[in-house]
């Protein structure tokens, strides 16, 4: 089953909260007389669930989301209703439209240690969502083990930085040259182990950046630009499990001793997950 995240954006789907759909249209399903059982289905995992969907009303379409408990007091029919109208723009009504019994499997889409609460909402295919919401119980996805492993960080001198674990757990690592620090609100040295937290943080949420054992990355592969005899250079790491930082994080200034030209033409951009999932079918 394949899973996406969507932002919110402006919304322009319409809103209704009884049968009329906002055109004048009596709509045949009555909001008021439905109802949309949620349940757990199994132990959660450290980054997801699987959650059955069962309306009173098979023929309805409706779409679901898991919200952090705490930020449930924030969430409005509204701020949804935004949310699916921007998925179905760029996916498709199918793809977000749940219809009868279904269960859905929310495996690495969650965080790990959270509360979340399920909700469903009802839409048709005349762009109409109404605001009733229907909430499952809540569930707390699985906390992760903490990692002991340590980072020995070593540079060869010209573009090799050389990441050495104490262990075999999973870790993240990264390089950043003043030009990247400086792009990102970092000034000078007194910022690095904050910006590496913020850096390693963001990136534990990728498993394509994940690594084990020994891993050498180059400079040049990293920089923004080219560095020069005497640049510094900020080498980081830290432990991650299940898209989160589980443990203790490594840095290291390092003085560049041969001019490199930098390979990176631009800064890596990516979309950390959000508090508010949706589910893609």
């Amino acid at each position: 089953m394949k899973k996406v995240l969507f932002a919110l954006v402006a919304m322009t789907m319409v809103l209704v909260s009884c049968k009329n759909n906002g055109g004048g249209t009596t709509d045949p399903k009555d909001p008021a007389a439905l109802t949309i059982k949620i349940e757990v289905v199994g132990t959660p995992s450290a980054t997801g669930a699987v959650l059955r969907y069962t309306p009173s009303d098979t023929t309805i379409y409706y779409s679901v989301f898991c919200i952090p408990t705490a930020q449930m007091s924030q969430i409005t029919a509204a701020d949804l209703a935004e949310q699916i109208y921007d998925a179905i723009a760029e996916d498709g009504f199918e793809y977000y439209a749940f219809h009868g019994v279904e269960e859905s499997d929310w495996t690495g889409i969650l965080d790990p240690a959270t509360q979340y609460t399920p909700i469903a909402i009802q839409i048709d295919e005349k762009n109409t969502v109404y605001e009733t919401i229907y909430q499952g119980a809540t569930f707390t996805t699985a906390s992760v083990p903490t990692s002991d492993m340590t980072f020995a960080i070593t540079y060869d001198g010209v573009d090799d930085v050389t990441f050495t674990p104490s262990g075999t757990d999973t870790y993240v690592a990264f390089i950043m040259d003043s030009l990247y620090l400086d792009t990102i609100g970092g000034t000078s040295y007194g910022y690095v182990d904050a910006v590496a937290t913020v850096v390693l943080e963001f990136f534990a949420a990728y498993d394509q950046m994940y690594m084990t054992n020994t891993q050498t990355l180059l400079i040049s592969d990293y920089a923004l630009g080219t560095v020069v005899t005497g640049d510094a250079v900020f080498a980081m790491a830290a432990p991650v499990n299940s898209g989160v930082v589980n443990g203790n994080m490594a840095t290291r200034v390092l003085e560049v001793g041969t001019s490199v030209e930098s390979s990176r033409r631009a800064i890596p951009v990516a979309t950390r997950r959000s508090g508010i999932k949706m589910m893609r079918k």
